[in-house]
């Protein structure tokens, strides 16, 4: 894929995020590790902060606890996804399965919850540590928010932004409201 080419690819996201502010173009390569590290340690502190963890403020809402989960949940794929591209040419990677996820996510340990956060994120950012120049501008067929060719550093970019949204969405649930 040319620099041109993936340069497109890698916009096809919006600039920044509607809902959170989140801003993709925000951060160089260099810094996505550093700062996919201290935006987790904040996702962490605010599930602590939480007054309720547990409890959804409308049916259609997570709970805290639920998006503490999904966020353990995609620390993980992407780190899979990574991986995936350093040994395939341009894989096309299978959605998540987020909705079909959550009705597990009772069963997992509040206590434990935190620790599982921070071992997936310090699994991810030790692939990311392993990468070359040329490891992180690999690619692969990314769903959304339409599929499209996506570099391994915009998958990175997406996952702090992953973090970032669902740390607001975890401070309005444990305080009762409803994410806006």
């Amino acid at each position: 894929m040319s620099t041109t080419a993936r340069a497109r690819a890698d916009r096809v996201s919006p600039v920044e995020c509607d809902q959170c502010g989140y801003d993709y173009a925000a951060l160089r390569r260099d810094q996505l590790t550093t700062a996919l590290s201290s935006e987790v340690d904040a996702l962490i502190d605010e599930l602590a902060a939480a007054q309720q963890t547990d409890v959804r403020p409308s049916p259609d809402v997570w709970s805290a606890h639920e998006y503490a989960c999904h966020v353990r949940d995609v620390l993980d794929v992407q780190d899979g996804r990574i991986r995936l591209t350093q040994v395939e040419d341009v894989p096309a990677f299978e959605p998540m399965g987020r909705e079909e996820r959550v009705a597990g996510y009772c069963d997992v340990d509040p206590h434990g919850l935190p620790g599982q956060i921070r071992e997936n994120a310090d699994r991810l950012i030790r692939t990311l540590e392993g990468l070359d120049p040329g490891g992180w501008e690999r690619t692969g067929i990314y769903n959304y928010p339409e599929p499209a060719e996506r570099t391994v550093a915009w998958i990175v970019t997406h996952t702090i932004h992953e973090v970032v949204h669902h740390r607001r969405d975890i401070a309005a649930v444990g305080r009762g409201e409803v994410p806006g």
